[in-house]
């Protein structure tokens, strides 16, 4: 059997990933039981020397239906915004490392089109969109980026 340093590397690797999950799952799974075990009751209370720091602050200003309206574009919007500048970043990765000589804007920009796809879901998770609502909408993606990759 044969194996070159790389794939020694990645078993190694693997390996001592899948012992780190264990392990944080194993401790945030005892610290969540003795958390969850402890009594509530005045022994549990902030403590007095918080005391001070919670009286300064303020009560929180009433929220209004528009205010969270406007709350949930703007989650979207930066959604939507992270999600071109990933895949603008992965299509430039992609085609620079994949061809060296050949990237331009129109294939970077095509690319980085065919790689926001993800989106879609996302979006019809935070508007909670029914599930054939959002295969409507993928297919639609479908349909109008196929032109688009093809040309």
């Amino acid at each position: 059997m044969e194996y070159s340093t790389g794939k020694l590397i990645f078993m190694v690797a693997a390996g001592l990933s899948v012992i780190g999950a264990w392990l944080l799952a194993w401790r945030f799974r005892a610290a969540m039981r003795a958390l969850m075990s402890r009594p509530i009751g005045p022994s549990t209370a902030a403590s007095p020397e918080l005391t001070p720091v919670l009286a300064l602050r303020t009560a929180p200003a009433p929220l209004s239906a528009a205010d969270n309206r406007r709350a949930g574009w703007r989650l979207a919007a930066l959604l939507v915004a992270l999600s071109a500048l990933i895949a603008l970043s992965t299509a430039l990765l992609q085609l620079g490392l994949a061809f060296e000589n050949l990237v331009t804007p129109a294939r970077t920009l095509t690319m980085a089109f065919a790689y926001l796809w993800p989106v879609i879901p996302v979006l019809g998770l935070i508007w909670r969109w029914s599930r054939t609502r959002v295969i409507g909408v993928l297919l639609l993606w479908g349909l109008i980026a196929f032109p688009v990759l093809s040309a």
